[in-house]
């Protein structure tokens, strides 16, 4: 027990001596606690600094730099308990960002960090990032932003006209299109297969940009889909004429004939309510063959006029016109009406001119210039070459006495051309209406109005079944009185009701998937196709009426 207390006081005494030491040699001894504390701390100092990182994680607050100690060493201890009881201390933060150094116990003043050395750098703590030290601060590789949409078919040029279709609902239908090129033009293969598929999509839909606007591009666009994959694949021998819209070669009524009487309509009343001539009118007294020198409304702009035959420069131009109907359009979230030519609002001037011109429908008047005659009755005896069914469409132009026929084309019940031709009026000509009609020049004309009709009467008889869209004028073009029609216009009604129709166009392409009247401002319409169209919408209701009576039956 002795030697144990001596050895602790000898322990003691040693250490006391050591200390002395130090505080006369403190330069040596300084050193030596700084390789004491670069040894032993930063083991103890990564414990604090991990609890005061869990705390700013807690609060969602900037990281505190790492703590600087200031609590000198005590001279009485031995080193080594020196140091443990500052490592357990608690560390006073300070906003001065820096590595862990110790400071001097016999400076007053806190001294600069020292550089660490070079021997064993300080230990650096991995953080995680905090959602407000990414907030404001931009990263150095950027990710690139994904495509609106996936274009898997031909890019539309930007030589393509300007619509008012963005290009990200174009750019599908056109993917969609080429896709039934593709399958159409299957015989082929290759690049070759590629290119025409390419091709012809890209021209169908250039020609659906130029002619529609945005309330119709996406139907006309599923139409023109629609119409191709229905389309039989192109033989070999058909290549050769690539870039042609196939014809679709009419059925005819042949199959259907026995229910057709359903829709004809022989109503007097029912006809009369359309605008149909039902009786031959008696003629005005004292009235002109034409109406040269008489004041008339114009039937484009509205204003009152003297007509003339002959037409100077300034009365070419003197009429300026919207040549489209109005339609309602919903802009910056306000409703408005605007001209489908042109989609200027309701109100706006004219956006083309042209000379002014009249319509005539008084059937008084009308005597006078042309008499109106009936169909020739039915008789057995002579019903020989008699059509059950005549389809026709006529195309009328403006003259000095209104509105008068230029061409007219018919088709028998099986859809085969009976005659197209074109007509030369009695009366000048103010303007050909090539938008609508189609007729661009008459110097080919050789037959009359009595000419056309005189050859149809020969095909027909009060029996015959006359088809037709909005017959009603081309009757009256005419001059002939037939009450046993079927007109597409009141076969396919309007969901708002008389007087509003629907257009022939809208009825080819919801029923039959077909395009017509695509002819622009010089092409206009073509009359041998607006005959074919009734005779295919009729034969369509004709299949549904039979369909319903099999039905029936069972």
């Amino acid at each position: 027990m002795l030697m144990k207390t001596i050895a602790v006081e000898h322990t003691f005494a040693t250490a006391e001596r050591a200390a002395k030491k130090r505080r006369v040699e403190g330069e040596e001894d300084d050193e030596k606690a700084k390789d004491v504390l670069a040894e032993e701390t930063p083991v103890k100092k990564q414990k604090v600094e991990d609890e005061d990182t869990g705390s700013l994680l807690r609060k969602k607050k900037l990281p505190t730099p790492p703590p600087v100690l200031t609590t000198p060493i005590e001279p009485e201890a031995p080193p080594t308990v020196q140091v443990e009881e500052e490592t357990t201390k608690e560390a006073t933060p300070v906003p001065n960002p820096g590595p862990v150094q110790p400071v001097r116990p016999a400076s007053p003043t806190p001294t600069a960090p020292a550089p660490p050395a070079a021997d064993k750098p300080p230990p650096t703590l991995a953080k995680p990032a905090l959602a407000s030290e990414a907030k404001g601060k931009t990263t150095a590789k950027a990710t690139p932003l994904e495509p609106a949409i996936n274009i898997s078919g031909p890019i539309i040029p930007v030589t393509f006209p300007a619509c008012s279709v963005p290009n990200i609902t174009r750019q599908p239908l056109l993917a969609i299109l080429e896709k039934e090129y593709l399958s159409y033009y299957g015989v082929i293969s290759g690049d070759e297969l590629k290119y025409r598929a390419r091709k012809a999509a890209l021209k169908r839909e250039e020609e659906i940009v130029n002619k529609h606007t945005k309330l119709t591009y996406k139907n006309a666009m599923k139409n023109a889909i629609i119409e191709v994959k229905k389309r039989p694949r192109i033989t070999l021998e058909d290549l050769e004429n690539e870039g042609k819209e196939v014809k679709q070669k009419i059925k005819g009524l042949g199959a259907v004939m026995e229910v057709l009487e359903t829709f004809v309509m022989t109503d007097k009343a029912k006809l009369a309510e359309w605008d149909y001539i039902i009786d031959i009118p008696t003629p005005e007294e004292n009235a002109p063959r034409n109406e040269e020198g008489c004041e008339r409304v114009c039937d484009r702009c509205g204003k009152r006029w003297i007509v003339k035959g002959d037409l100077d420069d300034e009365d070419k131009s003197a009429c300026q016109y919207h040549y489209g109907k109005p339609y309602w359009r919903t802009q910056n979230g306000a409703k408005q009406q605007v001209y489908s030519c042109c989609t200027l609002p309701m109100g706006e001037k004219g956006c083309t001119r042209g000379c002014h011109v009249f319509k005539l429908s008084y059937p008084p008047r009308l005597q006078v210039q042309q008499p109106f005659l009936n169909v020739p009755a039915h008789d057995p005896a002579s019903a020989e070459g008699k059509l059950p069914v005549v389809s026709f469409d006529c195309e009328m132009s403006y003259t000095t006495a209104g509105l008068e026929l230029t061409r007219i084309t018919a088709l028998d019940h099986e859809g085969t051309l009976l005659f197209d031709e074109l007509i030369r009026p009695p009366n000048p000509v103010l303007d050909l209406n090539t938008r609508f009609s189609g007729v661009s020049s008459l110097e080919s004309a050789t037959c009359t109005l009595q000419d056309v009709r005189t050859r149809l009467l020969n095909l027909i008889d009060s029996k015959t079944i006359l088809l037709g869209h909005g017959l009603e004028n081309d009757l009256t073009a005419l001059r002939i009185i037939h009450n046993r029609v079927i007109d597409t216009a009141i076969l396919y009604p309007h969901p708002r009701g008389r007087p509003i129709r629907n257009s022939l166009k809208y009825l080819a392409e919801r029923y039959l998937c077909r395009q017509i009247q695509k002819g622009d401002g010089n092409a206009g319409h073509d009359s041998r196709e607006d005959a074919e169209v009734p005779l295919e919408l009729v034969r369509v209701k004709a299949e549904e009426e039979m369909r319903r009576r099999s039905l029936a039956k069972k």
